[in-house]
């Protein structure tokens, strides 16, 4: 699941493009689409079908065009939802474009409660514990 999404940047001429690859457990593979148009109308984005076809291609498409919301299904479906100034002036709702793919994958993992990054903090504790674990299998596939 790819999800992209292109806006400009407060107080500066550029523009923000973000890509998420966000993994997919084998079983939630076929609820994507279902969670993706539950979540979409929840928040209120409307999404419409690009085309059917690879990540690349998808997003070739909407190269030079105006600020927008992509989604990447793994079944090859890309829907796009066209942002508007009015709702990036509104923060509400640039909040919801900016976190929109946590809130899909949260749908689909059924973690409602994870949908702030504020519930995702970890203690500094647990994430030194993380970094060393992490250490310890790049150190053991590099052959050390």
């Amino acid at each position: 699941l790819y999800t992209d999404r292109s806006l400009p940047l407060d107080k500066a001429p550029q523009r923000h493009g973000y890509l998420e690859a966000l993994p997919v457990p084998r079983d939630r593979v076929q609820d994507v689409e279902a969670v993706l148009k539950r979540e979409a109308s929840y928040v209120g984005l409307q999404f419409d079908l690009l085309s059917e076809g690879s990540n690349r291609d998808n997003l070739a498409k909407l190269a030079g065009r105006d600020e927008y919301l992509f989604v990447q299904l793994p079944n090859g479906r890309a829907y796009v939802h066209h942002v508007t100034k009015e709702s990036l002036d509104d923060p509400k709702r640039r909040n919801v474009i900016l976190s929109f793919g946590r809130i899909l994958a949260c749908g689909l993992l059924n973690c409602p409660e994870r949908m702030s990054w504020k519930n995702c903090v970890a203690s500094k504790q647990q994430e030194t514990d993380w970094t060393k674990a992490l250490g310890a299998v790049l150190a053991s596939a590099a052959g050390e």
